[in-house]
């Protein structure tokens, strides 16, 4: 998943000894690994991509054009050096990159949303009394930015088998429910949350909707282009020799074309533009939503009237549920960008 700028928490200045600095840390670090690999991983797939139709290219220019001499010679020591490259990329594995980013993006989210329940003290933070929370940090850092640990089962909502919106119901309950404190700087802060991660969902669906559309068009439009050509070549041969001039040329790039149109569909579907614009628009729908039953809830503390206790446990209800749909939201991410069946993944 692409990263989004939220500086609500990644770039809050807390002093050191804050628990919350300590997983921002840790989040802002991981973050930029996946940025990095995320461009690694773009450039090895456009590279690859490009590849096929480009020694498609030179070998048709020999056949067509320099069957002999030196033309010839730098032809296909071209095309050695290309499919070169494509299998270095497959036997030398430069495409980990690719399994990096995803990694790296699920600690990063994950990391993003321990902050924001360390600020609610909801789901492991639930129980634990203010003088404990630094230890139950760094209990939680060592499970989370542990790269031994497959991230995917860390997206969980729950502890064992009882979810953390029904642990916080039942600590309510019981009576025993400790208060955050002021709700509306709290609010204000998960605000900004999820209205910037809903103008990223929404961004991004016009994004991957507007280069599906694109890779597509192009795509369509050459293979149109092949298709004539083939029509032309083969009323050529139907009329019979001799062949008109320069006609070579034009086999090769009717050779060329079907090639740079598959790789262009191949793209399509390494970024899968066209799922992704699907998710995001469904998921910003939802945070729309959300979003608006937390506006809701600012303005019920801001007016008063209405008890602290039923506030502060709708403020974290309406917390966990935001939560849980991002974090189904980076299983639906992972289920598309991951090339491995998930029971497949070590």
């Amino acid at each position: 998943m692409d990263a989004i700028d939220d500086s609500s928490s990644a770039t809050r200045e807390l002093p050191p000894e804050d628990p919350v600095a300590r997983i921002d840390d840790a989040f802002k670090r991981r973050d930029e690994i996946a940025k990095n690999s995320q461009r690694r991983r773009l450039t090895f797939a456009s590279g690859t991509a490009l590849l096929g139709p480009f020694a498609a290219l030179v070998l048709a220019c020999h056949i067509e054009i320099w069957r002999d001499g030196r033309g010839a010679i730098v032809l296909i020591l071209a095309e050695l050096l290309a499919l070169t490259a494509a299998l270095a990329i497959a036997f030398l594995d430069f495409g980990e990159s690719h399994h990096r980013w995803i990694n790296e993006r699920l600690r990063a989210e994950i990391l993003r949303r321990e902050h924001f329940l360390l600020s609610a003290r909801v789901g492991p933070y639930l129980k634990i009394p203010k003088p404990g929370l630094n230890g139950r940090v760094e209990q939680r850092l060592v499970l989370l930015d542990n790269d031994l640990e497959n991230p995917l089962p860390l997206l969980a909502t729950n502890d064992g088998s009882k979810t953390w919106r029904d642990s916080l119901d039942d600590t309510y309950g019981e009576g025993s429910l400790e208060g955050v404190g002021d709700l509306l700087p709290l609010l204000r802060h998960y605000l900004k949350r999820v209205a910037d991660q809903r103008k990223w969902f929404s961004d991004k669906c016009r994004q991957h909707g507007n280069h599906a559309w694109y890779l597509e068009a192009v795509a369509k439009l050459i293979l149109a282009i092949a298709l004539i050509l083939a029509a032309i070549h083969l009323g050529l041969l139907w009329a019979g020799p001799p062949e008109p001039k320069g006609i070579g040329v034009v086999l090769v790039i009717a050779i060329f074309l079907p090639v740079a149109g598959a790789a262009l569909v191949g793209l399509l579907s390494i970024f899968g533009c066209r799922r992704l614009s699907v998710s995001y628009a469904h998921h910003a729908e939802v945070l729309e939503r959300l979003e608006g039953g937390l506006r809701a809830l600012e303005s019920d503390v801001q007016t008063g009237g209405k008890p602290v206790d039923l506030l502060d446990l709708r403020c974290r209800r309406l917390i966990l549920e935001t939560e849980g749909v991002l974090s189904n939201e980076l299983r639906l991410w992972w289920l598309f960008m991951n090339p491995e069946l998930p029971g497949m993944l070590g």
